[in-house]
């Protein structure tokens, strides 16, 4: 009796560590099936966000993917409204101040047209040129013909506004977020300053 106790006890641990690799095994391929439908989805997300064939509204587009935590973006975003073939947005590095004010023309994946940004003590410009310059470090954005066209305040508070006669933005494979999560773009960009 005793020995048939031992083999069911046997038995039933064998069972329990079938069903246990069973039920792990069965997430582990839940979770790949879930990784790979995320994976589509951005995308698929990703190709659709030729900005020229989006429609009216608002969006975000950034370089790497919706990182789904408390930050607003990855990568370097273009955070924009779009009315017709006409944008104008932001573009820059989630929570943090630099970005460049850019409205313009889109067409499919390119934006052309102006550009406008701060310079501050936070946040200097110490070179403005006439000639093209790459704005950030992935190469996306490129500015051209730059010029100071108001300041304020002197020494450490002192801002300046600058403009730029021609920018050329570049988002060709970013993702495009479910919905915007930077701050929008009326609240950063004051285009009236040079209308």
């Amino acid at each position: 009796m005793l020995k048939s106790l031992r083999v069911s006890k046997i038995m039933a641990s064998g069972l329990l560590v079938t069903l246990a690799a069973l039920l792990l095994n069965n997430a582990s391929i839940n979770g790949l099936a879930r990784l790979s439908l995320m994976r589509q989805s951005q995308q698929q997300m990703q190709e659709e966000g030729a900005i020229a064939t989006l429609p009216n509204g608002h969006y975000q587009l950034c370089s790497k993917p919706d990182p789904m935590d408390w930050r607003d973006g990855a990568g370097v975003c273009f955070n924009f409204m779009k009315t017709g073939q006409n944008v104008e947005g932001y573009y820059g590095y989630p929570n943090s101040d630099e970005f460049v004010c850019v409205r313009g023309t889109a067409k499919t994946h390119l934006i052309q047209g102006e550009g406008l940004a701060l310079s501050w003590p936070g946040a200097v410009w110490y070179k403005i040129s006439d000639s093209e310059s790459t704005w950030d470090v992935e190469g996306h954005l490129k500015i051209v013909g730059g010029e100071t066209i108001r300041s304020e305040g002197k020494g450490d508070e002192r801002i300046d506004w600058l403009r730029f006669h021609k920018v050329i933005l570049d988002a060709s494979n970013f993702y495009r977020y479910r919905s915007p999560k930077m701050t929008s773009p009326s609240d950063l960009c004051d285009w009236k300053i040079i209308n």
